[in-house]
């Protein structure tokens, strides 16, 4: 069979009528499309996972990917959006609540920053990527990481007295838990090793994924003594907080729990 022929049998079986419509050479230009086309261009949306990276690439003009994540009210969002080859690519996220109103957005040069951002309502939210150059015309490659608090366990649990080694890339979120009672005070340092333009930036989530508290600084950001007043697994993330949120480096995480005597 040519491929002439298997595409206008393709179409047919989805269309009975599709000679009323289509050409045979619009036939296999419109199948060609949707082989090239990523699935996330369409109405299927797909499911971030929470403390996950997407990798993905706009390739046309105006193109959107779409996905979704659940959320109960009250949690925290986060996603970074990067141009993983520092393209004209400018990254464009932008997020609606489950009854489809606007929740919030953000665009930048290398990496689009939703940080923090507290969820509204309780189901299913739509992420909306594109680009957002003039025209919105530039294409490239890009990564979408995603956070939400709490249960962002990615690179699993931080122990008492212990130390873990990790790597922040380009708009990377890692995420950490450990466990916390309330005759507990909690100390976490995290170190720039490499002394280079990275600045630590450690968020602190509580068990019903409220916010904490964090630090970010120059080579070490450092969280002292802290009370924490809920019991149960605190979520951690760790960032880039540089200009344009978009620098590198290796990293060492310390916690310390010690006895509450207050």
């Amino acid at each position: 069979m040519s491929i002439s022929n298997f595409c206008v049998s393709v179409l047919r079986s989805l269309a009975p009528n599709y000679q009323r419509h289509c050409s045979p050479q619009k036939i296999i230009l419109y199948i060609t499309f949707l082989l090239l086309t990523p699935f996330s261009t369409f109405s299927n949306a797909d499911s971030l996972v929470n403390g996950g990276v997407v990798s993905s690439a706009i390739i046309l003009p105006q193109q959107q990917h779409s996905y979704t994540f659940a959320a109960n009210a009250n949690e925290r969002i986060n996603i970074n959006v990067t141009d993983v080859d520092n393209t004209n690519l400018i990254p464009w996220v932008t997020i609606y609540k489950p009854d489809g109103t606007y929740l919030t957005q953000s665009w930048s040069q290398n990496v689009a920053v939703v940080d923090s951002v507290v969820a509204t309502q309780t189901g299913t939210y739509t992420v909306i990527v594109r680009d957002a150059s003039t025209g919105n015309a530039s294409t490239g490659n890009y990564h979408l990481y995603y956070a939400k608090a709490p249960q962002a366990i990615e690179l699993g649990e931080l122990f008492n007295g212990g130390a873990l080694l990790g790597f922040i890339d380009k708009g990377d979120i890692d995420t950490f838990h450990f466990s916390v009672s309330l005759s507990e005070k909690i100390s976490i340092t995290i170190t720039d090793l490499d002394n280079n333009s990275f600045i630590p930036w450690i968020t602190l989530y509580y068990p019903d994924g409220t916010y904490f508290t964090q630090s970010w600084n120059q080579n070490t950001a450092t969280l002292l003594n802290l009370s924490p007043t809920q019991a149960g697994k605190i979520t951690v993330l760790i960032r880039d907080a540089s200009t344009g949120n978009a620098s590198t480096g290796n990293y060492r995480v310390v916690l310390s729990k010690t006895l509450n005597t207050n």
